[in-house]
């Protein structure tokens, strides 16, 4: 299964232990990872903690990035 993934900043800068965590157990469960080469600040923690509802709507406009940029499933 092809599964879009975007390790944002996040992931790479202040825990590179998720980004390499998914990167080793992906393919233990046959997931394919299809790295985003863009997507918007998802908010994760320091927006989500002072407005909750600019961090929904920041994940809500990234939502359909990835069937536009693989393709339908």
């Amino acid at each position: 299964m092809k599964v879009a993934y975007w390790p944002g900043c996040v992931s790479r800068g202040f825990t590179p232990e998720l980004h390499g965590s998914m990167a080793k157990v992906a393919p233990l469960l046959d997931i394919e990872l299809v790295e985003l080469d863009r997507a918007c600040c998802t908010g994760a923690g320091v927006i989500a903690e002072h407005n909750q509802e600019l961090a929904d709507t920041l994940n809500a406009r990234t939502s359909p990035w990835p069937s536009r940029l693989m393709g339908p499933s």
